[in-house]
């Protein structure tokens, strides 16, 4: 038995999936159809923002369905959860104009070996 609740698009609102094998199908057909938003920036960040599948905050009160993360050098971090597709969208872009603000040229790596 599955106990896990999974949900699905539906006109870009979540919505519960009380089958298991339906959203497996839904999920492995629906790839972009999950994505909010993808940016590739010039620094070499990309900034991807998709729908979970999942409610992350379960406990925490303010459902999690959306999450966005930067990624840069094959490592990735979440930086935001959201509700609602909208808000998705719009902290998506946020994060957008930060990323193309930062300067990695003249990062500092921390040598611990010496």
């Amino acid at each position: 038995m599955y106990d896990d609740i999974v949900y699905i698009l539906k006109n870009k609102a979540p919505v519960i999936e009380p089958d298991i094998n339906v959203w497996k199908h839904w999920y492995a057909s629906k790839t972009k159809e999950r994505i909010v938003n993808r940016a590739v920036l010039d620094n070499g960040v990309t900034i991807l923002t998709i729908f979970l599948c999942d409610n992350l905050s379960r406990r925490k009160g303010r459902p999690e369905f959306f999450g966005t993360s930067i990624w840069r050098g094959g490592m990735s971090v979440p930086v935001g959860y959201w509700e609602t597709w909208e808000e998705a969208a719009t902290g998506h872009n946020c994060f957008v104009d930060i990323a193309r603000e930062w300067d990695f040229r003249n990062e500092r790596v921390d040598d611990n070996t010496k």
